[in-house]
Parts: structure tokens; C-alpha cells; sequence
């Protein structure tokens, strides 16, 4: 099952929010599986791609229907379609993330682990 959404996600089917939000979803409750049978690599890499769909939700909200988007941002939104720092301007979170992270040093320090994901981590970790 969830082959078969990780194909879709790296597709660009279904890019409405909610599918999105679905996927992060589904994401989160693989990743927690792998986690508790000790399957750490593979837990970090499906939990980067649940932030990853949570972040392309976000950014979905921005969009209007019946209103053309900016064809630089779409464009931008696409090539950076891995890149949580870029999903995170993206998605305008910047500024509350870094708020929370002044806030709380244990959110801070699991925020770093999250930042240093990147889809290429099923192949280091």
C-alpha cells in the first residue's frame, strides 16, 4: 500500500489539499509501523516524505479555484517538490517555525532532525 502512494506522490496525481493531507496522514502511520519494528532508515525517510505531503497541503490552500496561479511560483513549487526548506517558504511557515523554535529547545532540536531530511536519506541512513 504504501508503494503504491509513494508512486503517486512522486507522480503529481491527486494534488489537491486534502489528498495531500490523506497522504501525510498515511505517511505518518507507516513511518510510526517501521519505527516501532525497528526499521529506523526506513521510519525517517516515509516520516520525511509524511512532512514533505503536510508541507504540499499547506501550500495547495494558497491556490483559489477559478484563479490562474503565478506560473514562477507553480514552477518553483515543482522544482523544489523535495526540498523542505523551499516547501517551507513555500508554504509561508518560515516565521511561525522559527518562532516556536525560540520558544522551545526540545521543539528546536527535533525541528533540526526534520530540516536535515532529504529524499535522498532512504540511501544514507
Amino acid at each position: 500500500m504504501i508503494a503504491v502512494q509513494r508512486s503517486c506522490i512522486l507522480s503529481g496525481e491527486g494534488d489537491d489539499q486534502g489528498e495531500w493531507q490523506r497522504k501525510a496522514r498515511d505517511f505518518a502511520v507507516g513511518a510510526k509501523v517501521l519505527l516501532e519494528n525497528g526499521q529506523f532508515g526506513s521510519a525517517y525517510y516515509l516520516a520525511g516524505i509524511a512532512v514533505e505531503c503536510a508541507l504540499k497541503a499547506k501550500i495547495a490552500r494558497r491556490f483559489q479555484a477559478a484563479t490562474l496561479p503565478d506560473k514562477k511560483l507553480v514552477s518553483d513549487i515543482y522544482r523544489d517538490g523535495h526540498d523542505l526548506g523551499r516547501l517551507i517558504h513555500h508554504s509561508r511557515l518560515a516565521e511561525p517555525l522559527t518562532f516556536e523554535e525560540e520558544q522551545s529547545a526540545p521543539f528546536k532540536a527535533n525541528w533540526a532532525t526534520v530540516q536535515a531530511w532529504e529524499v535522498d536519506a532512504r540511501y544514507k541512513v
